[in-house]
C-alpha cells in the first residue's frame, strides 16, 4: 500500500531518494550517464541537485516492470551524486552520476511522488594479503590483455588500470568497463569481500579473454586467407602479363587453347560441340592436380579424335560382294547369303542403316576375316576395337 507524505530533504540521518535503474549499475568511484524519463525520477533528480544531496541508484529485478514498487527492487545499490544536469525540450533530464559508497535498504519509508528508503553503507571487506596482490597483478594485466585485442579501446585505459593500486577501484574499474549482464554486475556490487569479488571478476574476464581471443585468431585466419588469394591472384595477374609479353603462355592456359582449336577444326555437330565447350569451361576452372582434371581431358581428347566430319562413301555392288565373299571365304554359305541379304536391303534404301550383324563363334571361325570382307566389297576402311572383359 503506498503512503503520501510531505515533501521533505532527500537525505535526512540515514535516508535517501531511490532511483530506480532499468539495467545499468553504477560502481563506487565510477561515473556513468542517465536519462530520466519518468516523472518520480525527474523530482527527485531536480530536488536532489537543487538541494546538494546524493540519491540511491538502484536496479529493478525485472527490467520490463514499467512502474517498479518497492518490492520490484534488489535492496543493494550505489549512492551516487549528480555531477551535471541537462533537460531537454521533451522534459526529461541527461544526468552524469559519479558512485560512492555501496548502501542497502532496510525499509522503505514514502513512496510518493518518489521512493525514500533508510538505507545502511556496506563498507568493502578487504584483507591485504600476498594472494590479494597476486590477485591484483592478474586481474590489471589479464584486462590489459584485453584491451590490447580491442582496437576501439582508448590506449589511456591500459595507463589507467596500471596506475590503480586500490583493489577496489581496480575491480569497480574493470566491472564498469566489460560487457556484463545487468545479473553479474550487481553480483560484483553485492559482493562486499574484495578477495571473492576479484576472483569472480577474474574468471568473468579469463572467459570474456578466450571468447575475444578466439574471434580474433578466425578474423586473423580469415584475414591471412584473404591476403594470400588476393596475392595469388596478383601475381598470377603479372605473370600472365609478362608471359603475354614474351609471347608465351600459362602451360594449363596453353592445353586450354590448344584443345580450343582442336574442337573448332573438328566439325563438331551442335549438341556435341556444346558439350565440348561446357567441358573445356570446367577444365579451365580445375587445378592441373584435381583427379577430376585428367578425366575432363581425357574426354575432351576422345570426342576431338573423333572423325565427326571424315566419311566414306559405300559403293555396294551385290555381284562383287558375292564375288569377294566367295574369294574370301570356302563354304559359310548360310552366312555370306545374309551377308548380301543385308547390303541388298541397304542398297535399296540408299542407306545402310538398321540392325547390327553380329558374328558370334570361338577364336579361328573367321568372325574378323568376314569384316574384312564386308569392308572391302563396299570399298570401307576395316577397324577392329577389342572390348575388354568381354567374352567370345
Amino acid at each position: 500500500m503506498r503512503s503520501k507524505s510531505p515533501k521533505s530533504p532527500i537525505v535526512q540521518a540515514n535516508l535517501i531518494g531511490i532511483l530506480p535503474m532499468q539495467e545499468a549499475v553504477l560502481f563506487p568511484n565510477t561515473v556513468i550517464p542517465l536519462a530520466v524519463v519518468k516523472k518520480p525520477g525527474i523530482q527527485l533528480v531536480e530536488e536532489a541537485l537543487r538541494e546538494g544531496n546524493p540519491i540511491g541508484l538502484v536496479v529493478i529485478k525485472d527490467k520490463d516492470i514499467e512502474d517498479p514498487a518497492p518490492d520490484d527492487l534488489h535492496r543493494v545499490g550505489t549512492i551516487g551524486v549528480i555531477q551535471k544536469m541537462l533537460k531537454v525540450p521533451d522534459g526529461t533530464l541527461r544526468c552524469i552520476v559519479a558512485g560512492q559508497q555501496v548502501f542497502k535498504i532496510e525499509q522503505f519509508t514514502q513512496t510518493e511522488p518518489y521512493m525514500v528508503a533508510a538505507y545502511t553503507e556496506l563498507p568493502d571487506v578487504t584483507r591485504e594479503t600476498e594472494e590479494l596482490t597476486a590477485m591484483h597483478r592478474n586481474l590489471a594485466g589479464l584486462f590489459q590483455k584485453l584491451l590490447s585485442y580491442l582496437p576501439q579501446a582508448p590506449r589511456e585505459m591500459e595507463m589507467e588500470v596500471a596506475n590503480i593500486s586500490d583493489p577496489n577501484m581496480l575491480t569497480y574499474f574493470v566491472a564498469s568497463t566489460m560487457r556484463l549482464e545487468p545479473s553479474e554486475r550487481q553480483a560484483m556490487l553485492e559482493e562486499r569481500d574484495t578477495a571473492k569479488r576479484m576472483r569472480k571478476l577474474t574468471l568473468l574476464l579469463t572467459k570474456e579473454l578466450e571468447v575475444v581471443e578466439l574471434g580474433h585468431k578466425i578474423q586473423s585466419d580469415i584475414q591471412r586467407e584473404m591476403e594470400k588469394n588476393q596475392r595469388e591472384f596478383y601475381l598470377r595477374q603479372q605473370q600472365r602479363a609478362i608471359q603475354e609479353e614474351l609471347g608465351e603462355l600459362d602451360p594449363q592456359q596453353a592445353e586450354a587453347t590448344e584443345l580450343r582449336q582442336k574442337i573448332d577444326a573438328a566439325k563438331m555437330p551442335e549438341e556435341v560441340k556444346k558439350a565440348a565447350d561446357r567441358e573445356l569451361e570446367r577444365l579451365a576452372k580445375v587445378p592441373q592436380a584435381s583427379p577430376e582434371y585428367s578425366v575432363v581431358r581425357s574426354y575432351l581428347d576422345w570426342l576431338v579424335q573423333m572423325p565427326w566430319a571424315v566419311e566414306t562413301a559405300d559403293h555396294i555392288d551385290i555381284a562383287k560382294a558375292r564375288e569377294i565373299l566367295d574369294e574370301d571365304h570356302y563354304d559359310l554359305e548360310k552366312i555370306k547369303d545374309r551377308i548380301v541379304e543385308y547390303l541388298a536391303v541397304g542398297k535399296l534404301k540408299k542407306r545402310l542403316t538398321g540392325p547390327i550383324l553380329c558374328f558370334v563363334g570361338p577364336p579361328g571361325v573367321g568372325k574378323t576375316s568376314l569384316g574384312q570382307s564386308i569392308a572391302r566389297a563396299m570399298g570401307r576402311k576395316f577397324v577392329r576395337l577389342s572390348v575388354g572383359g568381354v567374352r567370345d
